[in-house]
Protein backbone atom coordinates (compact mmCIF):
# COMPACT_ATOMS: atom_id res chain seq x y z
CA UNK A 1 0.00 0.00 0.00
CA UNK A 2 1.12 3.58 0.61
CA UNK A 3 3.35 2.38 3.75
CA UNK A 4 5.84 0.85 0.68
CA UNK A 5 5.67 3.74 -1.56
CA UNK A 6 6.87 6.02 0.99
CA UNK A 7 9.32 3.63 2.25
CA UNK A 8 10.46 2.98 -0.97
CA UNK A 9 10.71 6.76 -2.05
CA UNK A 10 12.57 7.43 1.34
CA UNK A 11 14.96 5.02 0.12
CA UNK A 12 15.48 6.99 -3.23
CA UNK A 13 16.18 9.95 -1.03
CA UNK A 14 18.71 8.69 1.37
CA UNK A 15 20.41 7.14 -1.45
CA UNK A 16 20.68 10.11 -3.07
CA UNK A 17 21.69 12.12 -0.33
CA UNK A 18 24.20 9.52 1.12
CA UNK A 19 26.12 8.55 -1.83
CA UNK A 20 24.65 11.10 -4.74
CA UNK A 21 25.93 14.66 -3.78
CA UNK A 22 29.58 14.34 -4.37
CA UNK A 23 31.25 12.49 -1.71
CA UNK A 24 29.71 9.85 0.53
CA UNK A 25 27.77 11.14 4.20
CA UNK A 26 27.66 8.68 7.01
CA UNK A 27 23.90 7.64 7.67
CA UNK A 28 24.20 9.19 11.23
CA UNK A 29 24.81 12.67 8.99
CA UNK A 30 21.79 11.75 7.08
CA UNK A 31 19.83 11.28 9.77
CA UNK A 32 20.61 14.46 11.44
CA UNK A 33 19.84 16.24 8.53
CA UNK A 34 16.68 19.02 9.09
CA UNK A 35 14.76 20.94 6.53
CA UNK A 36 17.33 23.98 6.91
CA UNK A 37 20.04 21.93 6.20
CA UNK A 38 19.15 22.43 2.45
CA UNK A 39 18.17 24.86 -0.32
CA UNK A 40 17.65 25.35 -3.49
CA UNK A 41 19.65 27.17 -5.59
CA UNK A 42 20.42 27.53 -9.54
CA UNK A 43 17.72 24.63 -10.19
CA UNK A 44 20.37 22.40 -7.58
CA UNK A 45 19.65 21.22 -4.10
CA UNK A 46 22.64 22.05 -1.84
CA UNK A 47 22.77 20.48 1.09
CA UNK A 48 25.17 20.48 4.56
CA UNK A 49 25.73 18.07 6.48
CA UNK A 50 27.01 18.23 9.85
CA UNK A 51 30.75 15.80 10.31
CA UNK A 52 31.79 14.72 14.21
CA UNK A 53 34.03 12.20 13.36
CA UNK A 54 36.79 12.77 15.15
CA UNK A 55 40.60 10.89 13.76
CA UNK A 56 41.96 10.88 17.13
CA UNK A 57 39.73 10.97 20.14
CA UNK A 58 42.00 12.80 22.20
CA UNK A 59 41.65 15.62 20.47
CA UNK A 60 38.59 17.77 20.99
CA UNK A 61 37.25 18.96 17.65
CA UNK A 62 34.15 21.24 16.69
CA UNK A 63 31.92 19.53 13.87
CA UNK A 64 32.71 20.73 10.66
CA UNK A 65 30.08 21.36 8.19
CA UNK A 66 30.38 19.56 4.40
CA UNK A 67 28.74 21.16 1.80
CA UNK A 68 27.19 18.74 -0.61
CA UNK A 69 25.20 19.63 -4.24
CA UNK A 70 22.79 16.86 -5.79
CA UNK A 71 23.11 16.80 -9.49
CA UNK A 72 20.18 18.49 -11.98
CA UNK A 73 17.50 16.07 -12.21
CA UNK A 74 18.21 14.62 -8.75
CA UNK A 75 17.62 17.87 -7.26
CA UNK A 76 14.49 17.69 -9.36
CA UNK A 77 13.64 14.33 -7.89
CA UNK A 78 14.83 14.93 -4.40
CA UNK A 79 11.92 17.93 -4.56
CA UNK A 80 8.75 15.82 -5.42
CA UNK A 81 10.24 12.67 -2.94
CA UNK A 82 10.33 15.62 -0.66
CA UNK A 83 7.16 16.66 -1.04
CA UNK A 84 5.40 13.43 -0.96
CA UNK A 85 7.30 12.43 2.31
CA UNK A 86 5.65 15.28 3.74
CA UNK A 87 2.72 14.38 3.14
CA UNK A 88 3.16 11.39 5.49
CA UNK A 89 1.07 11.86 8.93
CA UNK A 90 4.71 10.70 10.76
CA UNK A 91 6.97 13.21 9.13
CA UNK A 92 8.35 16.03 11.97
CA UNK A 93 8.29 19.28 10.38
CA UNK A 94 11.30 19.94 10.70
CA UNK A 95 13.47 16.93 9.97
CA UNK A 96 14.30 15.95 6.36
CA UNK A 97 13.86 12.26 6.37
CA UNK A 98 11.26 10.15 7.94
CA UNK A 99 12.53 8.93 11.57
CA UNK A 100 13.07 4.64 10.69
CA UNK A 101 14.64 2.10 12.62
CA UNK A 102 17.20 1.38 9.92
CA UNK A 103 18.27 3.18 6.89
CA UNK A 104 16.11 1.66 3.87
CA UNK A 105 18.87 2.72 1.44
CA UNK A 106 20.33 -0.68 2.01
CA UNK A 107 17.34 -2.92 0.98
CA UNK A 108 17.04 -0.65 -2.07
CA UNK A 109 21.00 -1.08 -2.74
CA UNK A 110 20.49 -4.65 -2.33
CA UNK A 111 17.46 -4.73 -5.12
CA UNK A 112 19.68 -2.79 -7.41
CA UNK A 113 22.83 -4.90 -7.84
CA UNK A 114 20.82 -7.95 -6.89
CA UNK A 115 22.55 -9.01 -4.32
CA UNK A 116 22.03 -12.05 -2.19
CA UNK A 117 22.73 -10.58 0.87
CA UNK A 118 21.63 -6.91 1.94
CA UNK A 119 24.91 -4.86 1.91
CA UNK A 120 25.81 -2.72 5.05
CA UNK A 121 26.15 0.36 5.14
CA UNK A 122 30.39 0.68 5.15
CA UNK A 123 29.79 -0.99 2.29
CA UNK A 124 27.99 1.37 0.42
CA UNK A 125 30.08 3.93 1.50
CA UNK A 126 33.08 2.41 0.22
CA UNK A 127 30.99 1.77 -2.73
CA UNK A 128 30.69 5.35 -3.54
CA UNK A 129 33.86 6.27 -2.13
CA UNK A 130 35.50 3.93 -4.78
CA UNK A 131 33.30 5.51 -7.94
CA UNK A 132 35.16 9.36 -6.82
CA UNK A 133 37.91 7.42 -6.67
CA UNK A 134 37.78 6.98 -10.66
CA UNK A 135 35.74 9.56 -11.49
CA UNK A 136 37.78 12.72 -9.79
CA UNK A 137 41.20 11.13 -8.98
CA UNK A 138 43.86 12.69 -7.10
CA UNK A 139 46.49 14.32 -10.17
CA UNK A 140 49.90 13.74 -8.65
CA UNK A 141 49.40 10.22 -6.59
CA UNK A 142 51.70 9.55 -3.42
CA UNK A 143 50.47 5.85 -3.80
CA UNK A 144 51.88 3.32 -6.25
CA UNK A 145 50.65 3.36 -10.20
CA UNK A 146 48.35 0.77 -9.48
CA UNK A 147 46.18 2.92 -6.89
CA UNK A 148 43.96 5.29 -7.23
CA UNK A 149 42.62 7.86 -4.51
CA UNK A 150 39.66 10.87 -5.07
CA UNK A 151 41.33 14.45 -5.05
CA UNK A 152 41.58 16.09 -1.81
CA UNK A 153 38.50 18.02 -1.74
CA UNK A 154 35.81 15.00 -3.19
CA UNK A 155 37.86 13.08 -0.22
CA UNK A 156 36.74 15.89 1.75
CA UNK A 157 33.65 15.46 1.43
CA UNK A 158 33.34 12.16 2.02
CA UNK A 159 34.98 12.95 5.74
CA UNK A 160 38.18 11.85 5.41
CA UNK A 161 41.74 13.77 5.26
CA UNK A 162 43.41 12.64 2.03
CA UNK A 163 45.92 10.43 4.20
CA UNK A 164 42.93 8.56 5.39
CA UNK A 165 41.60 8.45 1.98
CA UNK A 166 44.77 6.91 0.62
CA UNK A 167 45.55 5.02 2.93
CA UNK A 168 41.87 3.61 3.70
CA UNK A 169 39.60 3.95 0.57
CA UNK A 170 42.10 3.79 -2.29
CA UNK A 171 41.08 1.60 -5.28
CA UNK A 172 43.18 -0.84 -6.78
CA UNK A 173 43.60 -1.07 -10.32
CA UNK A 174 43.00 -4.67 -11.84
CA UNK A 175 46.24 -5.60 -14.42
CA UNK A 176 47.07 -2.31 -14.03
CA UNK A 177 50.49 -3.25 -15.18
CA UNK A 178 48.38 -4.54 -18.72
CA UNK A 179 46.97 -0.95 -18.57
CA UNK A 180 50.36 0.78 -18.71
CA UNK A 181 51.02 -1.53 -21.20
CA UNK A 182 48.47 -0.67 -23.73
CA UNK A 183 48.86 2.89 -22.99
CA UNK A 184 52.32 3.17 -23.38
CA UNK A 185 52.08 1.33 -26.45
CA UNK A 186 49.07 3.39 -27.82
CA UNK A 187 50.91 7.00 -26.85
Amino acid sequence: GNQSIYARLQAILELCLFGLGTGAVRFEELARLKTTSCQWHNSYIYYWVESQKQGNIKVRRTPKIVEHRLSLSLSRAFLLIRKCLAEMPSTCDKSLLPSSSEPSLLTLVQDIFEFDNRPGLLQVRHLFTSIGNILVPERTSAGGDDEMVSSQILTEKSGHTQGTGRRAYSTTLENSEEALYDFYHKS
